[in-house]
């Protein structure tokens, strides 16, 4: 599963100094109902037109994680790495400080500075 987070009118957290809300980007209060339908009706129409070659390709093309140093936290574990792709699952490929390659499947990625 994955999982979206959106800060709409909410202020994030000093630790989170990469985060921001759209109303601070807007300069207004957003109406939450209209970011929602708008997302779950587009959210829809792709997946009556799925096609999980081109999500990849789109994913990768937008991806501000791969080529940075990455923090992944999964539940039994936590990896630090480079991001260097995405794999035809959807996987995140990690270079370990050892060279190795290794794809984690699910957990929390955060970019270290």
């Amino acid at each position: 599963s994955i999982g979206v987070g959106l800060n709409v009118n909410n202020d994030p957290p000093e630790q989170e100094a990469m985060a921001v809300s759209l109303k601070a980007v807007a300069g207004h209060h957003i109406p939450r109902r209209e970011i929602l339908t708008g997302y779950l009706d587009r959210f829809e129409k792709r997946l009556t037109q799925f096609d999980s070659q081109s999500v990849i390709a789109d994913w990768k093309k937008n991806n501000m994680t791969i080529g940075n140093q990455v923090i992944v936290k999964t539940f039994k574990d936590t990896v630090q790495g480079r991001a260097k792709d995405i794999d035809p699952g959807g996987g995140l490929i990690l270079q370990l400080e050892d060279g190795r390659l290794q794809t984690i499947v699910h957990g929390d990625c955060f970019q270290r500075h």
